[in-house]
């Protein structure tokens, strides 16, 4: 794991719960932004209301919102 993915993985350790406490969150992963490390946040509607939420880096981490709509379990 390099320095950049281990940071991503800490970041997301971190801030996991607070942004899956966020109406509308359904999920936190990583994967790859422009070819670095980031986090993946899926949400089930309204990008705009989630970025005035949600930064677009946290402690130099990328962060996406991805639309995914509502998510369930089968």
């Amino acid at each position: 794991m390099n320095d950049l993915t281990g940071k991503a993985v800490a970041v997301k350790k971190r801030y996991e719960k607070q942004w899956l406490g966020i109406s509308g969150v359904t999920a936190v992963g990583l994967g790859m932004i422009n070819n670095k490390p980031g986090i993946i946040i899926s949400i089930e509607r309204d990008a705009e209301k989630m970025r005035a939420l949600i930064p677009a880096d946290v402690e130099g981490i990328p962060i996406e919102i991805r639309l995914s709509g509502n998510l369930s379990a089968l």
